[in-house]
């Protein structure tokens, strides 16, 4: 066995193995070598490693001696033991007791164990934690091996830059905020129950219970209160229209607002008329001048009443009224009135001269005229039913008298009213209310597909076969007749040509889907005879929509039933069936039109490229190369009738959004589509240089919330 190598020390140059025994150590030194250690088994750890013992093995009694030296010098120097010293020394004086007493003889005792083995352990835990932390101590430790490099980065100063912002680019902003906030409103309308039968009978009952009442009391505070003012919705533009001017003749300010139904499930647009109730209102009285001596610049909006009533407001200030504060009855001319100048004349007998003479309504008012029922005309002369008659006198008041103390006679009743007014059934037994509704009705009516001349019509003064009643009269306007006695040689869309003996053709010009006034309105004619037929002068040759075999023909004939039925028909409420609806049809005729221009793309191709999706290729074959739908298809909702495109175009005050689409070359669509909800047929179309106007006819049955008209 190899010895291991001695480690020798150098001092001063010179090499020792051993210490010379002359070696002084002082105090001091050891003393600092025995606070190194840091407790008992640091230093029995640091003795077996010295000595090269075994720790499994330890010489108990050689590791006892040099600690219990190590006690010893320690007290020698005056150190002051820790507790935990002695503790350890005890410790192996008991192992090394415990090692030199005997082992029992007895084999069936216990063997028991080392000793040593609990300081074996100790001190192994103890070293495997001290290696651990030699381990750590050897890694790099910031501000001991490693040093962070630290340096103050310079300081710059510069001013800010303020955005480069036009006016424009905030005007812009201004208008994206004002948009995004537009997505956002929402106008909300809450029905509200009114009860017609119930105001009529309010209203009635004040007028009856005194002799003036004023408007306002026939509201309620809690019906339609906004503020101080009463408001009324309705989705009817005519209704709407008509409480206006009855708000007007009444004389109170109104105005009508539209709101609209921009939302894909199309409901109707609601219209809301708003009535005014203010105390301030201002009569012109007499002899103040007609006219106003301040200087005013906006809008002036004027209104005349029947009775002589002006109505006058600027702006949105508190209207006036000028005139009489009655309102008159008439509200069209009466039959057989003439405009002569500026004087209007109607035709009465001259009891004087024996002769029929046209006579202004200032010699009316101051003559007396006998009523047309107090006589009845032979041989073209009036005879007095009676001895005494009745007449109007001066300012329109009715007396009795004689034929010789009158001055004129009216020839007929029918002279008191209008056209239209004499259509009505037993005028004489309706109230003037009842009988201007009528009237206005009949006027506003809208065509049938299925007319019926009215069973009980009214009698005009004339004896002559189709002339004789007022629906004959008014048919021989409405429908087409021939001129001559001859022979149907041709039937066209436009005109009738009929021959006559002499071999002469006439023709007569029809109505061929014309449009009205109206905005659903359409006069089209239907014939009658076919090539070849003989006719009459003054026979049938076509009846339009709105005559039936000659005669006026505005409705149809239903079989009516009093009695309640399931709730539906209380108040105003009308229930008819199935049959009565498609019976009641109406003939519609749309104008659609768009206002054209030169950067507008309407091929359907090239409409087609730009607007992805928009149409299907279906819809899109349905239109001419203009991109416009031909006569005589027939359109569904959603189907296009006019197609056009139009490119972005940036303007002042534009948004962000209209300028990316427009320098992306972007387009808008323009196009007019069918969003009726029912299918109709193009009956015309129209083309100009600027405009398009496609005209399409639908049949429409009635439905729920339509408006009906009847007589009893």
């Amino acid at each position: 066995m190899e010895k291991p190598e001695l480690t020798s020390i150098k001092v001063n140059g010179e090499h020792w193995l051993e210490l010379p025994q002359d070696l002084y150590i002082p105090p001091e030194a050891l003393r600092v070598f025995l606070e190194a250690f840091e407790g008992p088994l640091d230093l029995l750890l640091y003795l077996i490693k010295k000595d090269n013992f075994d720790i499994l093995n330890i010489p108990i009694a050689d590791i006892t001696r040099q600690y219990l030296k190590y006690i010893e010098l320690m007290q020698e120097l005056k150190l002051e033991l820790a507790a935990e010293y002695l503790l350890m020394a005890a410790m192996l004086a008991e192992i090394k007791s415990r090692l030199l007493l005997p082992k029992p003889l007895s084999a069936e005792e216990t063997e028991e164990g080392d000793p040593r083995a609990e300081l074996v352990r100790r001190l192994q835990e103890y070293e495997r934690f001290q290696q651990a932390a030699s381990a750590l101590d050897q890694l790099p430790r910031a501000e001991r091996d490693i040093f962070v490099a630290e340096a103050d980065s310079p300081r710059f100063e510069q001013a800010p830059l303020k955005p480069d912002i036009s006016l424009e680019d905030i005007l812009q902003a201004l208008q994206a905020v004002v948009t995004r906030a537009k997505l956002f409103a929402s106008h909300q309308v809450t029905p509200e129950v009114l009860s017609i039968r119930e105001r009529m009978a309010l209203v009635l009952g004040r007028l009856n219970s005194a002799e003036f009442v004023e408007f306002t009391q026939f509201f309620q505070a809690r019906e339609g209160k906004i503020w101080k003012n009463e408001v009324y919705t309705t989705t009817s533009p005519r209704l709407a229209a008509g409480v206006e001017r009855l708000i007007l003749s009444l004389g109170h300010a109104a105005r009508v607002h539209r709101f609209e139904d921009k939302r894909e499930e199309r409901y109707k647009d609601v219209f809301e008329v708003r009535l005014y109730q203010s105390p301030e209102r201002a009569v012109q009285k007499r002899g103040v001048p007609a006219y106003s001596r301040k200087k005013y610049r906006g809008m002036v909006y004027c209104a005349e009443v029947p009775g002589g009533l002006v109505y006058v407001r600027l702006g949105d200030s508190i209207g006036h009224w000028s005139g009489n504060s009655k309102t008159g009855v008439t509200l069209r001319l009466p039959l057989g009135a003439k405009k002569e100048g500026n004087t209007v004349t109607i035709p009465v007998f001259n009891l004087k001269t024996g002769a029929t003479e046209h006579i202004s309504s200032k010699t009316f008012l101051t003559s007396k005229v006998v009523l047309p029922d107090q006589v009845e005309f032979k041989n073209g002369k009036p005879t007095p039913v009676r001895e005494t008659v009745k007449m109007v006198g001066v300012d329109n008041k009715i007396m009795e008298g004689t034929m010789k103390e009158a001055d004129y006679v009216m020839r007929h009743p029918s002279q008191l009213f209008n056209l239209t007014s004499n259509m009505i059934p037993f005028i004489q037994n309706d109230s003037g209310g009842r009988a201007g509704m009528a009237s206005r009705h009949m006027e506003q009516s809208i065509s049938l597909l299925h007319r019926e001349a009215p069973l009980v019509q009214v009698a005009t003064p004339s004896k002559q076969d189709g002339v004789d009643t007022f629906e004959g009269l008014m048919g021989k306007q409405a429908a087409h007749h021939s001129p001559v006695d001859g022979e149907v040689v041709a039937i066209h869309p436009t005109h009738i040509q009929v021959k006559d003996a002499s071999g002469k053709v006439h023709t007569v010009h029809t109505y061929n889907n014309f449009p009205l006034n109206d905005t659903k309105s359409v006069m089209h004619a239907t014939p009658v005879v076919k090539v070849g037929d003989k006719v009459k002068s003054g026979g049938l040759l076509a009846d339009t929509n709105y005559s039936k075999d000659g005669k006026l023909a505005i409705g149809t004939n239903l079989r009516i039933a009093y009695m309640p039925y399931k709730g539906y028909n209380f108040e105003d409420g009308l229930v008819i069936s199935e049959s009565a609806a498609k019976k009641l049809s109406s003939v519609h005729l749309h104008k659609q039109s768009l206002a054209l221009d030169e950067k507008m793309i309407r091929s359907p191709r090239e409409f087609g490229i730009k607007h992805v999706g928009i149409f299907t290729k279906a819809q899109l074959e349905g239109l001419d190369k203009d991109g416009v739908a031909t006569v005589g298809s027939i359109v569904k909702p959603g189907d296009p009738l006019i197609l056009a495109s139009s490119p972005y175009e940036v303007k002042d005050r534009t948004g962000l959004a209209a300028l990316r689409k427009s320098i992306t070359s972007q387009h808008s669509d323009k196009s007019v589509k069918w969003d009726s909800e029912h299918p109709g047929e193009v009956v015309s179309v129209h083309k100009s240089g600027d405009e398009v106007h496609v005209h399409v006819k639908t049949i429409e049955p009635m439905q729920i919330g339509d408006k009906l008209c009847f007589d009893e």
